[in-house]
């Protein structure tokens, strides 16, 4: 649910309550087993530091989301999350979709 929370404030361009809401999540997800939901946390505080200007920090997001997405082998998060870090490397539109 928060990381739904986080894509709506994201989408309303409210970038501080949507790095919170990812935050939040993550503390939460300290004492559950939810892998993929983590390192998808962890893409899209990528996508929030991108758009706010913070490239060298949404590399290191958008690179730990895709070691955490490769070690499940989640081939299609895998795919999306090197996406994310080709298109900031190439200085394309910053963060894809939210």
């Amino acid at each position: 649910m928060l990381e739904e929370l986080a894509q709506y404030w994201m989408a309303k361009q409210n970038y501080d309550k949507a790095e919170a809401s990812c935050w939040e999540a993550l503390d939460l997800l300290e004492a559950k087993d939810e892998p993929i939901l983590r390192a998808r946390l962890y893409r899209m505080l990528g996508r929030i530091a991108e758009r706010t200007g913070s490239v060298k920090l949404a590399r290191n997001y958008y690179r730990l989301s895709l070691h955490l997405f490769r070690g499940l082998r989640a081939a299609g998060e895998v795919e999306e999350t090197t996406a994310c870090l080709a298109a900031l490397d190439a200085g394309d539109t910053p963060g894809g979709t939210p």
